[in-house]
C-alpha cells in the first residue's frame, strides 16, 4: 500500500489536514486510502491530492468533515492524478453540511454520488445521526 490515513483525528489545523504530494525523490504510488477519520476546524480543506500521477487507487470514504473548507467552501481537491478514475472514490463521506457538487472540487475528481458515513471506527467525537447516511444510525462501541 502506498499510503493509508485510517482512523485519526484532525483539529484546528490552519492548512489542508491530509495533504498527499509526491516530490522529486518520494513518489506518491500503488493506493492512497483515508477512510475512518475526523477532520474538523481546518482553516482550507480537509483532504488535498496534490500530484499523485501514478497511483493505482484512492479511496477516500466513511470521514467526517465539520466546520473545515477553503474560502469556496471545498472539502477536497486534487491536482494531477491518473487518467483513469474508474478507480478513485469518494462516497458516504459527511461533508459538513453541504452537497458533494460544494464540497468537492471535481476538475480532477469524479463527483461522489452519497452523503453520510455508512461503518467505521471514530474516536473522540460523538457520532450524530446526521453525520450518516439514510438507513444508518450511529452506535457506540465499548469505549463509547
Amino acid at each position: 500500500m502506498g499510503l493509508a490515513v485510517t482512523n485519526c483525528s484532525f483539529n484546528g489545523t490552519t492548512h489542508n489536514a491530509i495533504a498527499v504530494q509526491s516530490s522529486t525523490n518520494n513518489e506518491v504510488k500503488d493506493e492512497i486510502v483515508i477512510t475512518e477519520n475526523v477532520i474538523q476546524n481546518t482553516r482550507d480543506r480537509a483532504i488535498r491530492l496534490g500530484d499523485a500521477p501514478n497511483v493505482d487507487s484512492v479511496t477516500i470514504n466513511n470521514n467526517i468533515m465539520l466546520n473545515s473548507g477553503d474560502t469556496g467552501g471545498e472539502l477536497i481537491k486534487a491536482g494531477t492524478l491518473p487518467e483513469d478514475m474508474s478507480n478513485i472514490s469518494l462516497e458516504h463521506n459527511y461533508w459538513n453540511g453541504k452537497t458533494p457538487a460544494e464540497a468537492v472540487a471535481t476538475n480532477n475528481l469524479p463527483a461522489p454520488t452519497t452523503t453520510g458515513v455508512t461503518g467505521g471506527t471514530f474516536s473522540g467525537l460523538e457520532i450524530l445521526a446526521d453525520y450518516c447516511a439514510p438507513g444508518y444510525a450511529p452506535t457506540k462501541n465499548e469505549d463509547g
